[in-house]
């Protein structure tokens, strides 16, 4: 038994778990995927539940469209569409060497084909199973920038930043 150690009282945690339970959630700001990109000028993350293994933050979309054409458990209609949608993706976009595992990817709400195309692959991913969320951040930008064009920008989040 250590010098500061107190002894457990159970009746006290399970109340303090109690009463953490009847707390309303906050308010995150990750939010369904809308039929349709965001109409306002913004930052606009994808991404999955999974924890990406580097960076320990949340799979971005192109690593989840990557884990699903991997697991061989889709049918071929929905693997050849996540295919195609990165085909495109990977013809159409810059996609430089970014060494640090803790990059994040943003597309500009304003980059109307890629986002078109990014909706097209959540929603093949949707056909996958997998579960896709979608983050806007309003204002400068969403951390340190590492690479900026006119579709994307790729940033380290901020420490106090809503990046997960």
């Amino acid at each position: 038994m250590g010098y500061f150690r107190r002894p457990i009282d159970r009746g006290r945690s399970k109340r303090e778990a109690e009463s953490l339970a009847r707390q309303p959630m906050p308010e995150l700001p990750w939010q369904p995927i809308p039929s349709s990109p965001p109409a306002k000028l913004c930052w606009v993350r994808f991404s999955s539940l999974s924890k990406h293994g580097e960076s320990g933050l949340r799979a971005g979309l192109f690593t989840t469209a990557g884990e699903a054409l991997d697991s061989k458990t889709i049918d071929s209609t929905t693997a050849a569409g996540i295919q195609s949608a990165l085909d495109w993706f990977n013809e159409n976009l810059a996609g430089p060497d970014i060494e640090n595992p803790k990059a994040v990817w943003f597309f500009r709400s304003t980059a109307t084909e890629c986002m078109a195309r990014a909706w097209e692959l959540v929603h093949w991913l949707r056909e996958a199973g997998a579960i896709i969320e979608m983050q806007t951040m309003e204002g400068g930008e969403p951390g340190w920038i590492l690479f900026e064009d006119q579709e994307q920008i790729a940033v380290i989040p901020h420490p106090d930043s809503d990046v997960h």
